[in-house]
């Protein structure tokens, strides 16, 4: 098992890979194609990269592109375990709605969960959410660090993701101590 990546084992545009592949998309050069899985979004036409070295790449899909923005996200990977300690979270494994999830319950009701979004043998990308009068009480932080800690356990990659301009993820991710690896803007 491994409980952290090898610093410099991996580069920003191998996260890129990773995190695309999670999204049944893949890079061969400066092309965007369309990967083997079972929950593929819509592949982008055009994906412009900002790494967090201040480098640029664009990739494209190869079809025709109407230039119309799809989204704008800010993506992270944890290098070894988050930051917060999470000794109130329970893991519920993969229920009827979600997979890898992890929850604080209080009163026996999910106060805030993390799961898995997307996963496959070698990565898991994580979604969280907080009921709102549960906010600001470390509860996300725990369910973050549970999730990631089990998927470095496991041997994979932990993704994190938000769109650009919501800070209260962008907040989370810094806490629990996700580095921030691309800027991707996706047109279709």
């Amino acid at each position: 098992m491994r409980n952290e990546q090898p610093e410099g084992s991996m580069t920003d545009r191998d996260y890129l890979v990773v995190w695309l592949a999670l999204e049944c998309i893949g890079i061969e050069g400066q092309r965007l194609v369309l990967i083997d899985g079972n929950t593929c979004d819509d592949i982008e036409e055009v994906l412009e990269a900002t790494f967090a070295d201040g480098s640029t790449a664009l990739y494209e899909g190869g079809g025709h592109p109407t230039g119309i923005e799809t989204r704008r996200e800010r993506t992270y990977y944890f290098a070894g375990p988050a930051r917060c300690p999470h000794p109130d979270v329970v893991f519920l494994g993969d229920t009827s709605e979600t997979l890898d999830t992890f929850a604080v319950l209080v009163d026996g009701q999910i106060a805030s969960r993390a799961w898995s979004v997307r996963r496959t043998n070698t990565s898991a990308e994580i979604a969280v959410e907080t009921v709102e009068m549960h906010r600001r009480k470390g509860y996300g932080s725990q369910v973050v660090s549970a999730w990631v800690s089990f998927q470095l356990q496991q041997g994979k990659h932990a993704i994190y993701s938000h769109r650009i301009g919501n800070l209260e993820s962008q907040a989370l991710a810094e806490k629990t101590g996700a580095r921030q690896f691309v800027d991707v803007v996706s047109y279709y």
